[in-house]
């Protein structure tokens, strides 16, 4: 399974990760289950964002993503 990894103070995405496990949120970063469709969202922007020499907002993503915005609100 893919995870999208969420630093809730500020909305980035901070990483992403494949795992066989079950990862589990913590008070400072949110996990959140990602599709194919929804990583190839995120890896445009990344390398978008890659030039300007920032990180992806979830906020961003989520204008891109359904799923990933309604996933994003239910954490």
């Amino acid at each position: 399974m893919n995870y999208i990894i969420v630093h809730r103070e500020s909305n980035l995405i901070t990483n992403v990760v494949s795992s066989s496990n079950t990862l589990a949120s913590t008070k400072a970063l949110k996990v959140i289950k990602a599709g194919d469709l929804t990583l190839d969202h995120y890896y445009r922007l990344k390398k978008k964002a890659d030039i300007a020499g920032v990180m992806v907002d979830a906020g961003d993503l989520s204008k891109h993503s359904p799923n990933f915005k309604e996933l994003l609100q239910l954490k």
